[in-house]
């Protein structure tokens, strides 16, 4: 079963590039998903940033990433500052999928600066397979 397709619909617009704001002024970071039968899994782009800066919601066929960075300026007693590109802000992608997730199942790891969120899908309640004999 592919869901992919309404998957992707859902996502900021492809004509916002990770790194450029949006209606909002809220500044998209790259991910990449993937589906299996069982789960969803997003990896997110986000270096420069701990764990304990980053939030995600899950609520039933909604995921929520969100973080911000602030940045102090700081320079040394005669220097001035030329240029400055290194972002300052909030990053968000929300999206909604086309299933359910189990919620308490999600997980997520950072490493190197690429957030790995796993959202297993959730089982319909009273769902069996029967045997016919």
């Amino acid at each position: 079963m592919r869901h992919f397709s309404l998957f992707d619909s859902h996502f900021i617009p492809a004509t916002v590039a990770a790194g450029q704001t949006y209606d909002s002024g809220v500044t998209a970071f790259a991910i990449d998903a993937s589906e299996t039968d069982q789960a969803f899994v997003v990896r997110a782009d986000l270096p420069g940033f701990s764990k304990d800066d980053i939030a995600i919601e899950v609520i039933g066929k909604l995921v929520k990433i969100s973080t911000s960075k602030t940045r102090a300026i700081e320079t040394k007693e005669g220097e001035r500052l030329l240029r400055t590109e290194r972002f300052s802000g909030e990053f968000a992608r929300q999206f909604k999928l086309t299933v359910d997730i189990d919620e308490e199942a999600v997980s997520a790891k950072l490493v190197h600066g690429v957030l790995e969120l796993t959202l297993p899908k959730k089982l319909p309640v009273g769902a069996r397979k029967i045997t016919i004999q």
